[in-house]
């Protein structure tokens, strides 16, 4: 979803406007408060988090977590954390900027260069960075040298949510649909008209998912031509787990697909009610999942699921897994609630 002021929550980033029914795509957090609020019954279990941090790590599959963003501003909304070389992390946030740094010594710098906008999507490829803005659409820090530069020649819409370099091409989910533009040639073609896509994920050298308003549409030729695969409500995260398709809604429906999107198997978990998953990564054999009452894993795909670590006081609002230890990108909720049981 997309707030007021700008902020695409929901792939990774909800992800939506307010139709991304989309990045995490991640919906409006006022809107899932209001959810909230209409719900009673007992409260909910003590904050574990030792400090307040933007960025934390576990190392034991999500059971605990540790700090690891000191040196960036305090109160910091992030919205995107993506793995870079040396064990280094990249991390977009809504009001801070891009920051890259080395999280086993808990040092981070600050990009310089970008203009100050609201970061919608973060993709790493390689030794190559790109960043959506909002309503500026794309700008990249290639390997080659030099600084951030904008790459949206005749992009017709610059609200993007999603991008994905393939070896042939880079393909954008925008808030009208899928662009594509091959190398060689500086100039987009519209793929898919869809409305709202937010996620763009591989699956193999061809095949790629996106989630959106309407739910979930493959390519098997590399993004040139797409169908849908998945109508039932609006996916606002997408996710490739262990080769089968993971659709996070909006509704806080979680689906798996274990055949390429031809058939879906609804998964369950709780606690759910006026929530929903923002962000799901294998770790191992476990997978794991957030949401507005902690972390949850499971190790039979998706099948049955445990809270190990309640916290209803920050959101982790994306994942990131780096040689079996898991990072994640935090925004403070500020809020108690209580549940039906």
């Amino acid at each position: 979803m997309i707030t007021a002021d700008g902020r695409a929550i929901g792939p990774a980033v909800s992800r939506f406007t307010p139709l991304r029914v989309a990045s995490l795509a991640r919906a409006a957090l006022g809107a899932c408060a209001l959810a909230h609020a209409l719900f009673i019954g007992v409260a909910a279990a003590d904050d574990a988090l030792p400090e307040r941090s933007a960025i934390y790590r576990s190392t034991d599959a999500g059971r605990t977590w540790a700090p690891v963003g000191s040196g960036m501003p305090a109160g910091t909304q992030v919205s995107w954390v993506e793995p870079w070389w040396g064990g280094r992390l990249v991390v977009a946030t809504d009001d801070q900027g891009l920051w890259i740094g080395d999280p086993a010594r808990r040092v981070w710098a600050r990009e310089e260069g970008l203009p100050a906008r609201k970061i919608t999507v973060l993709h790493v490829a390689g030794d190559d960075l790109f960043v959506g803005l909002h309503e500026q659409g794309i700008f990249a820090r290639l390997s080659e040298g030099g600084g951030w530069i904008p790459f949206n020649d005749d992009l017709a819409d610059l609200r993007v949510r999603a991008i994905l370099r393939m070896p042939a091409a880079i393909l954008v989910a925008t808030d009208t649909g899928i662009f594509m533009r091959t190398p060689g040639r500086q100039e987009w073609k519209r793929v898919l008209s869809a409305g709202q896509m937010v996620t763009l994920d591989r699956i193999d050298a061809n095949t790629i998912v996106s989630g959106g308003v309407r739910g979930a549409a493959i390519s098997r030729d590399g993004g040139k031509s797409w169908h849908w695969i998945h109508r039932a409500g609006a996916a606002h995260n997408t996710a490739i787990l262990d080769s089968s398709i993971v659709l996070m809604n909006i509704s806080g429906d979680v689906f798996r697909s274990d055949d390429v999107g031809r058939t879906w198997r609804k998964l369950r978990y709780a606690p759910r009610a006026g929530s929903y998953v923002y962000d799901m990564v294998a770790v191992g054999k476990t997978w794991m999942a957030s949401n507005n009452y902690g972390v949850h894993v499971s190790e039979d795909r998706g099948e049955h699921w445990r809270l190990v670590f309640p916290n209803e006081r920050s959101v982790f609002i994306d994942l990131a897994v780096v040689d079996g230890v898991v990072y994640a990108g935090a925004r403070e909720w500020k809020e108690r609630r209580a549940r039906s049981r």
